[in-house]
């Protein structure tokens, strides 16, 4: 991808890699152009983004509970126990 306005295709295959890694200078500024004016390419790049978000919240699950419920949990326990 030489050119300076890449396709939609390829601005999606960049969107997707930008969860991967990182892009180059370059290629990030290729696809900053083409989401500029391009509004499907803008509205996948907000989709990946919430896709990403969520997965955030997934992953934070698999490693457990988080804080909050810890801390309830160990209080309800203690009460119990006196």
């Amino acid at each position: 991808m030489s050119r300076l306005f890449p396709t939609c295709k390829e601005t999606s295959r960049l969107l997707t890699r930008t969860i991967d890694g990182r892009l180059s200078w370059w290629e990030r500024l290729q696809m900053r152009l083409h989401i500029s004016v391009c509004r499907n390419c803008s509205i996948f790049e907000r989709q990946l983004q919430q896709m990403a978000r969520w997965l955030g919240l997934w992953k934070e699950e698999e490693n457990g509970l988080p804080e909050e419920a810890r801390r309830r949990m160990q209080e309800k326990l203690e009460q119990k126990g006196k």
